[in-house]
């Protein structure tokens, strides 16, 4: 999650993941506690975020006891003996999987959808970028376009820093929010400087970071960033000219 921002019900998610973990440990005597938390992209900006609390030192009567004051409904998941072994409980207003760890002990998982926050970083390269021979008369409006273009400049400087970052981290949910954030202002780009070879690679990376495809997106991130690089340079160089 390092690097993204969500929007959602952040209080649920604490209030469920508090009471799970506060109500294994007072029917648990021994083991520990473990806490994993997983995002997974959906559809436009909507994330999953998948938690799950292991209790690893949890039986099945200890469970059971902790289940009890809970909606209980059968899951699907049957051992070979025949006997159902995930069920599914409402808990503090979530629907919360109840099954047996691989490793030992019982795993409460549930499900939580946000949204990615791509507020932080507008970029927008519309924007024309005003030359030395027509600031010298521009109107006040054409003066704020020529302010604004340099910080659009700097915006592309600082998304190849983070791709950079996040692709040395492996970081595959920033990736695909930095890819979000760049999709509108690089096609603007690539279209207006006929770079058909580069127009693919923000599409790219999404796809590749959205699919889990950790080699092609570290690579493609690289990639993207040389380009945004470069741009940011070009831009520059025209600016001063």
């Amino acid at each position: 999650l390092q690097g993204l921002a969500l929007i959602g019900n952040a209080a649920r998610l604490r209030r469920v993941l508090a009471n799970l973990i506060d109500s294994a440990i007072q029917v648990c005597q021994s083991g520990e506690v473990i806490v994993h938390l997983a995002l997974t992209p959906l559809e436009e900006h909507e994330l999953r975020l998948s938690t799950s609390v292991t209790a690893t030192g949890m039986t099945d009567e200890q469970a059971a006891t902790m289940m009890q004051p809970y909606v209980v409904h059968p899951f699907v998941s049957v051992s070979p003996s025949g006997v159902v072994t995930d069920r599914r409980i409402e808990f503090f207003g979530a629907r919360v999987i109840v099954a047996r760890a691989a490793g030992g002990g019982v795993t409460f998982q549930f499900n939580q959808r946000f949204e990615a926050d791509l507020s932080r970083v507008a970029i927008d390269l519309s924007a024309v970028v005003a030359t030395a021979s027509n600031t010298v008369n521009a109107k006040p409006a054409q003066v704020a376009s020529a302010r604004a273009s340099q910080q659009q400049r700097a915006d592309f400087s600082r998304a190849a820093g983070r791709l950079r970052k996040n692709a040395e981290r492996t970081n595959l949910g920033a990736l695909w929010a930095e890819a979000h954030r760049l999709t509108s202002a690089w096609q603007r780009y690539t279209q207006s400087r006929n770079a058909c070879a580069s127009s693919g690679l923000v599409s790219a990376l999404s796809h590749a970071a959205r699919g889990g495809d950790a080699v092609n997106a570290t690579m493609l991130a690289h990639r993207l960033a040389k380009e945004l690089e470069v741009a940011a340079s070009e831009r520059s160089d025209s600016a001063a000219r």
